[in-house]
């Protein structure tokens, strides 16, 4: 079985728990899917490459920590049509 789907089912039973971090190769759409139905801020770590970081913005994660924050903007920016900030 899928070892992050049990951990995911069981999230924030009586804890508290508002976000949810894990690492990118680990969580899977369906994952993040049930966390954002059950309101958690979902967050992952470390994606880098130009194909994990477009993946996690159109999965809809709130936060992507990365090495490569300046590709990140660029591509959110455009997914979103804004453009990025002059430097």
């Amino acid at each position: 079985g899928n070892e992050t789907a049990q951990i995911v089912s069981q999230i924030g039973a009586g804890l508290g728990v508002a976000l949810v971090h894990w690492h990118h190769r680990e969580l899977r759409l369906p994952d993040l899917q049930a966390l954002h139905a059950r309101g958690y801020l979902s967050c992952v770590y470390t994606a880098d490459g130009e194909l994990e970081l477009f993946g996690c913005i159109r999965a809809g994660l709130g936060a992507v920590t990365t090495n490569c924050a300046d590709r990140l903007l660029t591509l959110r920016c455009a997914e979103s049509g804004r453009r990025p900030i002059p430097r």
